[in-house]
């Protein structure tokens, strides 16, 4: 049995030395325990299995089953793949064999997530664009109302930095909200997308400090152009309009 079906059958118990049956087979007796695999897909959940030998249990399927064999080597795969063709031949040429590598094997399914990722890559760009645009229009439209304003302060004595440090934090606390709502919103989540990843952790804390670092530098870069022309508005102007 594999680890999954250890913990979803016998939690806390040693399984080894147990009997368990599948169907109407007689009920055999579990002699080792193996790691998970994945079998369907990369990023698959474990799933509860049970391994039979098929000499052991020749009724388990009606069906006409292939018989794979994997084979490691640590020597070039296509060397591997060219020896273990002919050994097949030289015992019977006249079976239907289809001999590859598990990268040649895996192939589609890893064309796939990267084709994937590089769509959800690719949105999350223009996404981050549409965010970066949008800040920038609300921080430049708040300056603009707001140019009487900072017209009289700075002809009261406020600085240039003051204002720009004024400007920079309104655009920066919209950033930090948005941040702070989106990675409550992205942890409720991460359940449902586990079994979409694979390699990484849903809860990745190399994803989770990047993201919003990140995000964090682009509003600062939308919100600083708007802050710096905030910091030329002339005092006379501004108070003219006014």
């Amino acid at each position: 049995m594999n680890e999954a079906f250890q913990r979803a059958y016998f939690p806390g118990e040693d399984a080894v030395g147990q009997q368990v049956g599948y169907g109407e087979e007689p009920f055999s007796e579990i002699v080792g325990l193996v790691k998970d695999s994945a079998y369907a897909s990369v990023g698959e959940a474990p799933t509860p299995v049970l391994y039979y030998s098929y000499a052991q249990v020749p009724s388990l399927s009606t069906q006409a089953r292939p018989l794979m064999v994997h084979l490691r080597t640590d020597d070039d795969p296509a060397g591997a793949v060219r020896a273990v063709t002919r050994a097949i031949a030289d015992v019977d040429n006249t079976v239907a064999v289809d001999v590859k590598t598990i990268r040649e094997a895996t192939r589609f399914e890893f064309a796939l997530r990267r084709l994937g990722s590089g769509l959800l890559g690719s949105l999350g760009a223009v996404r981050l664009l549409l965010a970066m645009i949008g800040l920038y229009g609300v921080v430049a439209y708040a300056v603009a109302s707001r140019t009487p304003e900072i017209g009289i302060r700075m002809a009261l004595g406020a600085s240039a930095q003051h204002v720009l440090w004024s400007v920079l934090g309104q655009g920066l606390r919209l950033v930090g909200l948005g941040v702070a709502v989106g990675t409550v919103l992205s942890l409720l989540m991460t359940r449902a997308i586990a079994d979409l990843v694979a390699g990484v952790s849903p809860t990745d804390p190399i994803t989770f400090i990047g993201t919003p670092t990140v995000l964090a530098l682009t509003g600062l870069v939308a919100s600083y152009f708007p802050a710096r022309r905030a910091t030329r508005i002339d005092p006379l102007m501004a108070l003219r309009k006014e």
